[in-house]
């Protein structure tokens, strides 16, 4: 497996002592990490609450389609701040983040941006926070060393109370003084820009019980399109690995339908939703299948579309291998994106260009430089002396093809399918 993403790591502190470094885990008090047990964690379909032991809080999440709520409980009498840590990922390491920035706007919301060099190369990510109480103070922190040229200081010499700040290691104190009431804190991302974040945070109004109701509400719809009528503990289990199924391809497009591509460049997806995470090694057998039933067409319409729009903003003019946030990761083997679109082909689901479907699958199952595919295109099987994983290769491309050729069969483009017997051999 792989990981990645907490790009924006919110921390809730109480007092007056706000440590910006995690601490060692090993030596309590010793940084923001706070210790928990899972006697007090409650989980459910867009549900999280959890009491942080050393803070005294008590935080909950609830998300919405393209924004996430938080409510933290601080103690009474307590200062209440948060710690947003923008140096440190859930896959991390040293040079990671590329860049990253901080500002605060003159009506109290916080966006920044941070690129990284993980899983998915380049990957660009911006945000958008507001909070149901007053800022009273700020501190925007670069904890990096050894810079060569910081150029000129802007407003707020010797402050880190400044109104914007960029770096490779940025940090963040907020601070709400005592508050009679829980915090609420609405966030929203976007892989466009910080104008995108804003706008899908404007797009889902509410506080934390309206998101939270709305998202129950969701996801009660989407687990009873299975009717199990079995003993609770199977019923558990069959309904928790719906909602796993259910969580990607996860929605990657604006409100306004702007999303960023393979090729890193901003489009626009027009009368459909854009939608990454596509691990289709993994998925292609049974999960894409599963959605097909258990979700609405139009939800694999929008899939398709997404999969076919990139493949034209590829730089390798190809369907996605595993696409993280729209960028592609070369994660695995195959060309799976192929029998997703055939099955949603081939089982009445449209709303898509077939012919320009069957085009990019094609170009897909002919680009030579991937995979050892020309040497599959020349022999029929891909040569293990001269490709790792050459057996798999082989098998999954052959399956990949014999969809393509079911494919082109049902739209009467018996070319195609003639031509990929030919060749294969």
């Amino acid at each position: 497996g792989h990981s990645d993403l907490g790009d924006f790591l919110v921390m809730p502190v109480a007092g007056d002592a706000v440590p910006l470094e995690p601490g060692d885990a090993k030596v309590p008090g010793s940084g923001y990490r706070s210790r928990f047990s899972h006697d007090g964690e409650v989980a459910r379909p867009g549900y999280y609450a959890v009491t942080l032991r050393d803070a005294g809080v008590r935080a909950e999440m609830t998300a919405g389609t393209r924004i996430g709520v938080h409510r933290y409980a601080f103690p009474r009498g307590k200062a209440a701040h948060l710690v947003l840590d923008l140096r440190r990922s859930l896959y991390n390491y040293p040079g990671k983040t590329l860049w990253s920035s901080l500002r605060l706007h003159p009506d109290g919301t916080v966006t920044g941006s941070r690129s990284t060099r993980g899983w998915a190369p380049d990957r660009q990510l911006f945000f958008a926070m507001r909070f149901s109480a007053p800022l009273r103070d700020h501190a925007f922190v670069s904890t990096e060393k050894d810079v060569a040229y910081k150029g000129f200081q802007a407003p707020g010499r010797g402050s880190d109370a400044v109104a914007e700040r960029q770096g490779r290691a940025l940090v963040a104190r907020l601070d709400f003084g005592r508050l009679d009431r829980p915090l609420e804190v609405r966030v929203a991302i976007s892989s466009v820009d910080e104008a995108g974040a804003i706008a899908n945070l404007d797009a889902e109004p509410g506080g934390f019980d309206a998101v939270a109701a709305t998202t129950r509400a969701a996801w009660e719809q989407a687990l009873g399109r299975l009717d199990v009528a079995a003993p609770a503990p199977m019923r558990r289990t069959v309904y928790t690995a719906l909602y796993h199924s259910l969580l990607a391809p996860s929605v990657a497009g604006d409100a306004d339908g702007r999303y960023r591509g393979p090729d890193n460049a901003v489009h626009r997806a027009e009368g459909y939703t854009f939608r990454s995470t596509f691990s289709l090694w993994d998925t292609f057998r049974a999960e894409h299948p599963l959605l097909t039933l258990v979700q609405p067409p139009s939800t694999t319409t929008d899939i398709v579309r997404s999969l076919i729009a990139s493949r034209q903003a590829s730089t390798y003019g190809i369907l996605p291998v595993w696409q993280f946030q729209g960028r592609e990761t070369w994660t695995m083997i195959g060309y799976h994106a192929v029998p997703v679109i055939a099955d949603a082909y081939l089982k009445g689901i449209g709303g898509f260009d077939a012919n320009e479907a069957l085009d990019a699958m094609v170009a897909s199952a002919t680009y030579a430089p991937y995979g050892g595919l020309g040497d599959y295109m020349k022999r029929g099987y891909v040569p293990i002396d001269r490709e790792p994983e050459a057996a798999s290769k082989t098998v999954e491309y052959a399956y990949d093809d014999w969809t393509i050729a079911r494919m082109a069969e049902k739209l009467g483009r018996r070319d195609v399918a003639a031509h990929l017997a030919e060749e294969r051999g």
